[in-house]
Parts: structure tokens; sequence; C-alpha cells
């Protein structure tokens, strides 16, 4: 087929390019009503046992498509709980830090000019690290709640792989200084 068989080239000047703008605005007020109504809720899912056990039963005779939400869910639930836990302890200690430096610092030697500028650059560095270790511990909570909402199954098993790693890393160290 050679070129331009089979097509009809028109010049610009040749179109009639008449538009009905009646009908273009009722489109648009159209579209504009179908876009602000809110979409028809569907069935609402009531949660019941019976659903549930339903559901378990078809899923352990292998009659139910997950869809790889087992496998995301798998590797995500462990993590989610350990960064949730991870994060939770971090406040506490830094709660119990800051008690901590109140009652060292009203414990603290306040009478010489000496003493009192060593004793604000302790309790200075002291807040420092806890307001680093507070930071620390609220991304580690965003981070489990990121984790919860992901749905990449190979992001997933890779923060697994990586935690996993990570937890085998500090067990081995510890039993290597423990084996004195």
């Amino acid at each position: 087929m050679g070129k331009g068989k089979g097509r009809t080239i028109y010049n610009i000047e040749q179109i009639n390019m008449e538009i009905d703008y009646d009908k273009l605005a009722e489109a648009i007020v159209k579209a504009q009503s179908i876009a602000k109504t809110p979409p028809k809720e569907e069935k609402e899912n009531k949660f019941s046992l019976w659903q549930f056990l339903k559901r378990v039963w078809a899923i352990l005779c292998n009659k139910a498509d997950t869809h790889g939400n087992m496998t995301v869910g798998a590797f995500t639930f462990p993590i989610y709980i350990l960064f949730k836990l991870i994060a939770i302890l971090g406040f506490i200690f830094c709660l119990g830090i800051l008690v901590y430096l109140i009652a060292f610092a009203v414990g603290m030697n306040w009478s010489t000019p000496a003493a009192i500028i060593t004793n604000v650059y302790v309790i200075a560095i002291s807040f420092i690290c806890v307001f680093i270790l507070f930071v620390y511990a609220v991304m580690v909570w965003g981070a489990a709640n990121e984790l919860h909402k992901e749905e990449d199954k190979n992001y997933i098993v890779a923060i697994f792989s990586g935690v996993v790693s990570f937890v085998a890393l500090i067990v081995s160290l510890v039993a290597l200084f423990q084996g004195d």
C-alpha cells in the first residue's frame, strides 16, 4: 500500500466547524451534576461470625481467590506489630527519661556558677537526646502505618527480609558477646 491510499486529506478551510453551544452547555452541566453526586454505596458488608467462618473455610479449602492478600498480610502483620512495639517502647522510654531528668535537676547542686553551667549543659544535652529519640519513635510509628497500607508484595517481602536479617544480626552479636 502506498502513501495516502485510503485516506482523505482535508484542508482546514474546507471543514465547516459549527458547534451547537446549547448542547455543549447541557453536556457540561450534566457532567458536573454527575461529578457532584456521591457514588452509590455498595451493599454494606456487615461482619458476622458465620461469614467469617465461611471465608476461613473457603481459604482453607483453597476455594477463595485472595488476590495475594494473604501473602501481604502474613509478612505485613508481624512487621507492623514490631514497629508499633518499638515506637511504644520509645515513647515510654522518653517519658521515663524526662521524669528522671526532672528528678535529677531538682537534686542537682545549683550553688555555684560553674555547677549551674555544667547542670544546664547536661540537662540540655539530655533533652536533645530525648527529643531525637521521640522523633525517631514517631517515625517508626509512621512507618508502621505506611506499611499497614502498602499493597506491593515485593516491597513488603523486601522490608520483611531486611528486618529479619537485622534481628538475626542482633541475635548473633548477643550470642557472640555472651560466649565469654
